[in-house]
């Protein structure tokens, strides 16, 4: 067996800095009937007790807590744990049978004695497809003491965690910090399996463990990537400790995910919701969340391929080899692949495990670098990468993720044409002029729409439309809902055949709902964030006209080839270039963000490479 490995041994699981022939970490897990009591000295210590199962009442000093523990297993969400700093007793009284880690560290003063509620702990995804796993940050940087990190990490069956392969064994922050650390697994069928690798650069440490529920893995240097056996969940939680508390990692190379260099990123109007505050994404469905930030933003990205994990090319979206040096434009987002909705090919905002850059890829989980306001992003394996065309300007190709949004103008066409014979595009209206709605304007346009119409709060906005082709603009902020309407019938007589709502403000949707003429089509593809409940008649505003609703969450992935071709094909017929009205450099990210919601402005693009 492995030097590496500490077998479960009657209930008890001890690792101490000496027996690991390391420094900083010890671990300890004990089975305790009910009614059965375990005390320990924290001496020069701090420690961490992680419920791993039952209830127990614990005594840290004078502190008291009873009934600590929420779960009967380790596979049913995060747990209760109870921190107490040096040259403190505590005092474990099981009031169920129980199991409990002791996870410790050496320390002088540490912080004060903690009780860390499970609902305190909330869990989220790192990694997609094949390397998706659900982390509980228990004691990580976000809380305080002198040393110690402690998380739980579970891992479907078949998955790999602790990927791509990283390593914490030399203290040179901000690159990497020294961490010794410990892994304790627990399989959701004892008599499964996980395989873990602990291997170093020069292959002087170069193990691979069979794992068996229980066993604790040492990782006291290198890589240590783990596989979870087919049809077997795995568990672990880790403990880490070293001189510096922070976890910096170093990626092996020759697996890390790609980096793209970053040209352009673009200021989303999500992005102006994130820096409001206005956080909660997918509300009120499965899929509901909240972003956690630190944060990078930046979805509508292009650039220029820097480094490929692992070969010397990777596919694009047409399977083509991508090289270093060849421009593309990442997809904005990475569902899993394997859930019910990806299986049936349904969009990706479906996904029950989606990952997204710039959103939910937040900046606390390395590699860190998750968004397109930076100089460098990582993109996770599995992220569909398009082929910028020859010809097309990066500041064009910038624009490649909002025009994909549109493809719910090509259901509306379809829905729309049916009806009375009329054909799509004879009239549409497009209420918000920001870039999301101008890129519909574009297209509409490009479609052969007959009667376009613009509808803003800026004068510059509508200004602009006319130039791409609006025949009618309106001023929302000098008309009322009245007014609008007159002139939108009398400009077409009945109302337009498809109006789309890119305000991403609630309040506009029973307007659009009054604008579309009987059998007419309206898109709701502005409204990402919740911004709360509108009135609507669902007799008057959409059965009785027989109104079609679509709502879009997003782009597709078969959208962003089309996108840029027809922005490549038409960069002669249409001032394409003149939609991106500002360039900033990163050092002045908060102004651009208050500049984007100004008059004057269309698309604001983040440069990397500009001179603040």
């Amino acid at each position: 067996m492995s030097g590496l490995v500490i077998r479960d041994s009657g209930g008890v699981v001890e690792v101490t800095p000496e027996s690991a022939a390391w420094s900083y970490v010890g671990f300890e897990v004990f089975r305790l009937d009910a009614g059965k009591q375990l005390e320990r000295p924290t001496a020069g210590r701090e420690v961490c007790v992680v419920m791993l199962s039952g209830q127990a009442d614990f005594a840290v000093g004078s502190h008291r807590w009873t009934e600590v523990g929420s779960r009967d297993s380790v596979f049913e969400g995060p747990p209760d744990a109870v921190y107490a700093p040096p040259g403190q007793q505590i005092a474990i009284s099981a009031s169920s049978d129980c199991e409990v880690a002791l996870c410790w560290a050496p320390a002088s003063d540490g912080a004060e004695a903690a009780l860390i509620k499970a609902a305190e702990i909330k869990p989220f995804k790192r990694g997609s497809g094949r390397t998706e796993r659900t982390i509980h940050n228990i004691l990580m940087e976000d809380r305080p003491a002198e040393s110690l990190l402690v998380t739980e990490v579970l891992t479907p069956a078949g998955n790999w965690s602790s990927y791509p392969p990283h390593k914490h064994d030399t203290d040179d922050p901000p690159r990497e910090t020294y961490l010794e650390e410990t892994y304790y697994h627990r399989l959701a069928r004892p008599e499964g399996f996980a395989v873990q690798l602990v291997y170093t650069d020069d292959r002087s440490l170069d193990e691979a463990i069979q794992v068996r529920d229980g066993d604790v893995v040492l990782v006291p240097r290198g890589y240590h990537p783990v596989a979870a056996g087919p049809c077997y969940d795995l568990y672990y939680l880790n403990v880490m400790a070293g001189p510096t508390r922070r976890w910096l990692v170093t990626t092996d190379a020759d697996h890390r995910w790609h980096v793209m260099k970053v040209t352009y990123s673009g200021i989303c109007g999500t992005d102006k919701h994130t820096y409001r505050g206005e956080s909660k994404q997918y509300a009120g469905t499965d899929h509901e969340r909240n972003i956690i930030y630190p944060l990078i933003c930046g979805h509508e990205n292009v650039g220029v391929i820097e480094a490929i994990g692992g070969g010397d090319s990777i596919p694009d979206s047409e399977g083509r080899p991508l090289r270093a040096g060849d421009r593309i434009v990442p997809a904005a987002n990475v569902p899993c692949g394997r859930c019910v909705f990806c299986l049936n090919d349904y969009p990706y905002y479906f996904c029950e495990n989606l990952q997204d850059y710039g959103n939910s890829l937040h900046a606390t989980n390395p590699p860190h670098l998750f968004g397109g306001w930076a100089e460098y992003m990582y993109l996770l394996p599995g992220t569909p990468l398009f082929r910028v065309p020859d010809g097309l300007p990066d500041e064009v190709a910038a624009l490649t993720e909002v025009m994909a949004v549109t493809h719910g103008f090509d259901r509306a066409r379809m829905l729309t044409a049916g009806w009375g014979g009329s054909a799509f595009g004879e009239s549409v209206a497009i209420v918000g002029i920001g870039p999301l709605g101008f890129c519909h304007l574009v297209k509409a346009r490009l479609m052969g729409c007959g009667k376009l119409i613009a509808i803003d709060r800026l004068d510059s906005r509508l200004e602009l439309a006319r130039k791409f082709g609006a025949t009618l603009t309106i001023n929302a902020a000098k008309t009322d809902e009245k007014e609008r309407l007159a002139l939108v019938r009398e400009h077409t007589h009945t109302g337009p055949d498809i109006v789309v709502d890119c305000t991403g403000f609630a309040q506009s949707f029973p307007e659009c709902l009054h604008l579309v003429r009987y059998g007419g089509t309206v898109v709701e593809a502005g409204t990402f964030v919740d911004m709360g409940p509108v009135g609507v008649n669902p007799n008057a505003d959409i059965c009785t006209k027989n109104v079609s609703v679509i709502g879009v969450g997003g782009e597709t992935a078969t959208s962003y080839v089309p996108s840029m071709n027809l922005l490549a094909r038409n960069l002669d017929r249409l001032p394409l270039t003149e939609i991106v009205t500002h360039r900033m450099p990163l050092e002045r990210a908060t102004e651009a963000m208050e500049l984007s919601q100004r008059d004057g402005t269309m698309k604001v693009l983040m440069d990397p490479a500009m001179k603040p």
